[in-house]
């Protein structure tokens, strides 16, 4: 009796030890980290931001239209963007020309690309850059108006009046201030020259210059009144659509994971699909990679593991000696596929993890794809996990004291 509960504990201590042993390397293999930005040389840095709408796994834009309560969560998205971060509304929507006058060829949206002038018979459109008044202030443009007035913030409100709008120095000869001219932004809209730009003035975002020598810089229209019919509605939709696609304005020492998770809580809280990315920090030397643990908790931990593994293969070799091996160990072949299994859990999620960062840049699908990986893995170790607990139920009927 005495011989048989000294071996029925010592199978319970190599199995509890089997499950803390699990425990403790997924822990370390998926030990938690985060990203921070980190300035160089740079003013700004800023994080993109975009809707991963019409990207695998997520429904298109339109799809997301029929939902009856589509704007006002754009809307939402919008105005919580603005709360939370330094959110700045820059977009470059061309403009069709609906109104015929003399424009130059330089001012063309195809200009200077293979693609110039094959889509005439549908429409020609224009270069232009659509600003909200953060990011107005942000660059200082109102220091670079020479003639005419810059932007105030009534401006950026959708209303009866023409939009008004700032060209760039090139349009000198073509326009002067108070002349309207009407310019298909989603439909045709009558717009205003209010100024003109000094030459040379410009933007730096997303590691590229916007030079607005050639350029119709209009506001990022916010549209304050309740759609009415239809079209209107799907004019709003669009509108907004192009609004919340933008850039939040970093600090040095920010974590990239706060931002990224923030994002992903205030799509799940709206019930929206966006998502931001780092790959536009300069190959990403702007971003270093941080263990949220400290060196001494992760040492800690592999000393656990490494005195924990000490004792499994103790118990081990005194269950050997007391106990038929033939086929209670299976459940040492069980913790060597938990671990190959959790190692390849740990590379694959990160190597797809990246790659989708690759091919696809939204982040929130890397994100989809590599939970949806963890998820398999994770399925995979509950079904070994359960053929283990059977095994070891059946090895400790069938195993005898060896005589």
């Amino acid at each position: 009796m005495i011989k048989k509960t000294k071996q029925g504990a010592i199978l319970w201590g190599i199995l509890l030890i089997r499950v803390v042993l699990i425990f403790l390397l997924f822990h370390l293999l998926f030990i938690p980290q985060e990203e921070k930005i980190t300035y160089n040389e740079e003013k700004f840095l800023f994080l993109p931001v975009a809707d991963v709408y019409d990207t695998p796994f997520a429904m298109s834009l339109w799809d997301f239209f029929e939902d009856k309560d589509a704007l006002g969560k754009m809307k939402a998205f919008n105005e919580t963007m603005h709360k939370e971060f330094d959110f700045l509304e820059v977009g470059s929507q061309g403009l069709g020309v609906v109104d015929e006058f003399g424009y130059k060829d330089i001012f063309r949206q195809d200009y200077g690309t293979e693609e110039y002038g094959e889509n005439d018979d549908v429409q020609i459109r224009l270069s232009s850059v659509q600003l909200d008044w953060t990011a107005y202030e942000t660059f200082s443009l109102k220091q670079r108006i020479d003639g005419g007035r810059g932007f105030r913030e009534e401006d950026f409100f959708f209303s009866d009046d023409p939009v008004p709008v700032i060209v760039g120095s090139e349009y000198k000869d073509v326009v002067a201030v108070g002349d309207t001219i009407v310019l298909e932004y989603i439909e045709p809209i009558p717009m205003k020259v209010i100024g003109f730009f000094k030459p040379g003035t410009s933007i730096e975002i997303d590691n590229k210059a916007e030079l607005f020598d050639n350029m119709i810089v209009m506001p990022s229209l916010s549209i304050t009144n309740d759609p009415v019919g239809e079209e209107d509605a799907e004019f709003q939709k669009i509108v907004y659509s192009l609004k919340n696609c933008g850039y939040i304005l970093t600090k040095d020492g920010d974590s990239y994971t706060e931002y990224k998770d923030k994002i992903q809580q205030i799509d799940r809280d709206l019930g929206v699909s966006y998502s931001t990315n780092p790959t536009n920090l300069e190959g990403n030397k702007n971003l270093v990679s941080v263990t949220v643990y400290t060196p001494f908790h992760v040492v800690l931990l592999c000393v656990a593991i490494f005195v924990l593994t000490g004792i499994y293969i103790f118990l081990l070799g005194k269950r050997n000696r007391t106990m038929e091996s033939r086929p209670i160990r299976t459940l040492d072949a069980i913790l060597l596929a938990h671990v190959a299994t959790a190692a390849i859990a740990s590379a694959g999620k990160f190597l797809l993890y990246r790659q989708t960062y690759l091919l696809f840049w939204e982040d929130y699908v890397a994100f989809k794809q590599s939970v949806y990986f963890s998820m398999g893995c994770s399925m995979v170790l509950g079904i070994l996990t359960c053929f283990g607990f059977l095994a070891w139920l059946r090895d400790r009927k069938k195993s005898k004291p060896i005589s």
